[in-house]
């Protein structure tokens, strides 16, 4: 398929196609065509023609993409328990309440650069 993101060249590529609510681009993509995305300017970088294409910042629903099938060997002991495969929603810290702490005494160790 090919694609027109503004920058003046020909972007060809294979897509899997899925029924989503967002497109995905994946970074595949963007590493072999050289592609750069800035998210504080909202913009797309081409690094081969130092052309930009103005972009938008917009939320989506976090989606599972499922990097293993249910049929090996160990699908159904994944399947009984789906939080160890999940990934946590941005800004969603652990719910362990573990914590760690070192005990130190004296200063920092350090050394001069060589």
């Amino acid at each position: 398929m090919k694609i027109n993101l503004g920058l003046r060249r020909a972007f060809i590529w294979t897509f899997i196609i899925a029924d989503v609510n967002t497109a995905i681009i994946g970074a595949d993509f963007l590493a072999h065509y050289d592609l750069l995305v800035d998210l504080k300017r909202k913009r797309l970088l081409d690094q081969v023609t130092s052309l930009e294409s103005p972009g938008s910042v917009q939320e989506a629903e976090h989606c599972n993409i499922r990097s293993f099938s249910l049929e090996v060997p160990y699908g159904d002991l994944l399947a009984e328990f789906p939080t160890l495969t999940a990934t946590m929603p941005p800004g969603k810290g652990s719910s362990t309440t573990t914590v760690l702490h070192i005990i130190t005494t004296g200063q920092p160790v350090s050394s001069r650069p060589r």
